[in-house]
């Protein structure tokens, strides 16, 4: 009879650096939201520009740092490397605009920014996802919702900043539309959470207390795009039988604080100081618009002189149009058609802002990325629909707004999160498939 040979414990495998700090990326988020806010409000509007983008870029920079000394989970897959590949087709792209560009110096600084947080947000997707997706998202969905209630405060606490055209609501961010589409991402973010959430009776109450009252802002923001992304969202959530599912078990909770959270934005709206909109936002409409009431008529009502239903855009269009005949292929360089629009305005429609900068290549750049990020997001096991339509919604937006293009904007990040959300839910579907198919093996 042989003596068996002593087992040994197995060492564990001692965790990489970034392993250990993980938390660098929630606090790199929040601070450079934060900034963010900063910059295009009164606090943060008359410092140095470029130290303030440098600051508001500084946290990501730092959390990007941080996932490079990840171990990755597992091997990238096929539409994860697509999306690499078109992310870099697309800073190639830019960064040769500036070759030729109106303003070099702008376009150059712009495409490093972009090059950062595309490399920030494809780190997340592979190396930090999907194993914190839900985590990070419930994080979102809580600085968002933050937002908003923050908005409402200085809302009544009279502060003129917070105040747009009609008396629209703007909050913190600087713009009613930024502020609805904020507003859209939190919808979208706290609808996929109805799917997620524990059995905890307080987090159900605070999930529809926050989503009634973003609901109800909304409308105080005035921006009918928005509003329609979210009619939609709503809409195609409803024939989700996940959401459904969800409402039925955790139906009383949810209604009891929508309900709360819409009757204290309707509260606040009533007791809403009457204050005028700044000067500076009214100098182009036709007549005075300091005596209105606030009402929700005035709200959607902009008093742009032969806007129509379009508020003007069809104008910023038609000029932008001009622009691309100009230059078709080539374009006129990233991040520049604010400089040749007239007002300094944006195209307000992100694939015509591409098409106007950097012309059909950057377009065709551009279009492959989102395809390749709705490739990795499609499973065959099984796709997020909730996810999926709130990246619907962010498209419905992007059609009137130019949000996305600019990564530096108050709400570019968080909406490009939500698109390399989607992707990383298709990763885990695969993984969970693998998983099933090993132990049906075996």
């Amino acid at each position: 009879m042989t003596d068996k040979a002593p087992t040994t414990p197995t060492a564990e495998r001692p965790r990489s650096l970034g392993e250990r700090t993980t938390w660098v990326w929630p606090a790199a988020v929040l601070l450079s939201a934060a900034i963010a806010l900063m910059r295009v409000n009164p606090v943060g509007a008359d410092r140095n520009a470029y130290l303030m983008l440098a600051l508001q870029l500084l946290p990501i920079g730092l959390a990007t740092l941080q996932m490079l000394t990840v171990r990755p989970g597992s091997p990238t897959s096929t539409p994860m490397r697509a999306v690499a590949w078109s992310g870099v087709a697309l800073i190639a792209v830019c960064a040769a605009s500036t070759l030729w560009s109106t303003d070099p110096t702008r376009s150059a600084a712009q495409a490093c920014v972009m090059t950062l947080c595309l490399t920030f947000l494809y780190l997340t997707a592979t190396r930090r996802w999907p194993a914190r997706l839900d985590r990070d998202l419930t994080a979102l969905f809580a600085v968002g919702s933050g937002v908003v209630l923050v908005s409402v405060v200085v809302r009544l606490l009279d502060v003129h900043s917070a105040v747009g055209v009609g008396r629209r609501l703007q909050g913190v961010v600087g713009n009613p539309n930024y502020y609805a589409m904020l507003v859209t991402l939190v919808v979208a973010v706290g609808l996929y959470l109805i799917t997620r959430v524990g059995r905890s009776t307080r987090d159900r109450l605070l999930l529809g207390a926050a989503l009634g009252l973003s609901l109800l802002t909304l409308l105080w923001s005035g921006s009918r795009g928005s509003l329609l992304a979210v009619l939609l969202l709503l809409a195609g959530a409803v024939l989700v039988r996940d959401v459904r599912a969800s409402v039925r078990v955790a139906a009383g909770p949810l209604v009891l604080g929508l309900a709360a959270g819409v009757l204290v934005g309707v509260a606040a709206w009533a007791v809403a100081p009457n204050t005028p909109p700044p000067a500076a936002t009214t100098a182009h409409m036709d007549g005075d618009l300091s005596e209105e009431s606030g009402s929700l008529d005035s709200v959607f009502d902009r008093g742009v002189v032969e806007s129509g239903f379009s508020t003007g855009r069809s104008e910023i269009w038609g000029e932008a149009l001009d622009l691309v005949a100009d230059r078709p292929v080539l374009g006129h360089g990233y991040r520049t058609s604010e400089t040749l629009l007239a007002g300094d305005l944006t195209t307000h429609n992100l694939p015509l802002s591409f098409l106007v900068e950097t012309g059909v290549l950057g377009l065709l750049a551009f279009l492959a990325l989102v395809g390749s990020l709705a490739w990795a997001g499609f499973s065959a096991a099984r796709t997020d629909l909730v996810l999926l339509l709130g990246c619907g919604a962010v498209a419905v937006q992007e059609m009137v707004e130019a949000s996305l293009q600019s990564f530096s904007g108050p709400t570019a990040l968080p909406q490009w999160l939500l698109l390399f959300a989607f992707a990383a839910s298709g990763a885990r579907a695969r993984q969970v498939q693998r998983q099933d198919d090993s132990r049906a093996a075996a």
